[in-house]
Order: structure tokens, then C-alpha cells, then sequence
């Protein structure tokens, strides 16, 4: 098995992305989270024609083919990824497209994710799911969806389920795995919750170091 981590995260290393798109494919593969989406940015048109003229532009990735080469290379170590074209802006809200990857480590989840990115607008069913694919603790999916109803509502009265941000910052500026942190906490249960979190940052600890350190430097 540390053969096959080995091998996962040195392609990972090898690849185009982001070490927060690393981060979260990583954690798919090792089984806590179902599924992940990554969203690569092409350049637009106009980004394309500044590169040309020799201005200073980084682009994670440049062509179609890049994505292709990303999705073949997590295919081939095992994982299951479905690939989808759709338009997006740029950073300057000119026409742009993206490439995500929906990949998980079996088919049924990386089709329920794709579905749920085609569905527009999100709705309460939608954001459940996401949370449950990305494996947030129920309690704070719980909390998130109660928030998300109450928002949604025109007669918005109840309170908010969810600790605030400023809270957690406060709370936990100083603990390594804040970065872990990656769904809302719920105020009745926030400290179990955390416990999820310290899991991920154990594992990516454990069996990502290069990729603990980048992130914690």
C-alpha cells in the first residue's frame, strides 16, 4: 500500500495542478473524502494574445490536451474521472472555458458529482450532497444545509447554526491543521468536527510530507 501512496503522490508532484487541487485529490484517493472536482482555467482569447506578445503570464494549463494528460495519469493510478468542457470568465470576466474533473476512486461517485455540477443553481439537495461527497461531518452539513434553507426562505427568522468564521480564526490561528479546515463548523458540535479535520492533516502528514510542508511554510 505505501508503494502505491508513493506512486500517487510523486504523479501528483508531476502534474500541473495546485497544491489545494492536490491536497483534495489525495484525500479522495485515501479514501476520506468520495469525490473532488477540479476546476482547470484555459486562458481566454485575450489571455492568450498578452502571452503572445511576451507578457508575464503563468497559465496552470494552456490547452485541452494538458487536462487530458491530468485526467489520463489519475486514471492509470486507479482512479475513476469523468471530464467535462464548460464556459467560465476571466479574471478580467472575458469569455474563458474550464475543464473539471470529477474523479473519485469508483465511477458511481464521480458520475453523481458530475451530475451535480450540471444542475445550475445549487438547491438543498445539492448542497447535502456536496458536502457528503466531500466528506464534511454530518452535523456541520447538517448546520450548513439549516443556514442555506433559512437564507433561502422570505420569512428568514431562525438563527444561525453556524460558529463564525471570525471565531475559528481566533480559535485556531495557530493550530497546523487550520488549513484542514474546509467546511463550516456547526456551533453545537464544532469540536468533534475538528476531529475530521486533524485526520486529514495526519494523513497528508504521514503520507504527503513535500506537500505538508508547502502548505504549512
Amino acid at each position: 500500500m505505501r508503494g502505491q501512496i508513493d506512486t500517487f503522490t510523486q504523479t501528483l508532484e508531476s502534474l500541473p495542478l495546485e497544491d489545494s487541487q492536490r491536497w483534495d485529490i489525495f484525500l479522495t484517493f485515501m479514501g476520506l473524502k468520495s469525490a473532488v472536482d477540479t476546476h482547470l482555467h484555459l486562458p481566454s482569447e485575450a489571455e492568450r494574445k498578452a502571452m503572445h506578445k511576451g507578457r508575464d503570464h503563468v497559465f496552470q494549463i494552456e490547452t485541452e490536451e494538458d487536462a487530458r494528460i491530468i485526467a489520463a495519469s489519475l486514471t492509470e493510478l486507479g482512479m475513476s474521472v469523468i471530464s467535462k468542457k464548460v464556459q467560465s470568465l476571466d479574471k478580467n470576466n472575458n469569455p474563458s472555458d474550464k475543464i473539471i474533473l470529477n474523479t473519485a476512486t469508483n465511477r458511481e461517485r464521480a458520475v453523481q458529482l458530475s451530475d451535480i455540477s450540471d444542475r445550475g443553481e445549487p438547491d438543498v439537495e445539492t448542497v447535502r450532497t456536496m458536502g457528503e461527497l466531500s466528506g464534511f461531518p454530518q452535523t456541520a452539513i447538517d448546520a450548513y444545509v439549516h443556514d442555506f434553507e433559512n437564507a433561502s426562505s422570505s420569512n428568514a427568522t431562525s438563527q444561525t447554526q453556524l460558529l463564525s468564521v471570525d471565531h475559528v480564526l481566533k480559535e485556531h490561528k495557530e493550530t497546523p491543521f487550520l488549513y484542514c479546515i474546509q467546511f463550516r463548523l456547526s456551533k453545537e458540535h464544532w469540536q468533534k468536527e475538528l476531529e475530521v479535520a486533524r485526520v486529514w492533516c495526519a494523513a497528508i502528514k504521514k503520507y504527503y510530507p513535500a506537500l505538508y510542508e508547502r502548505v504549512h511554510s
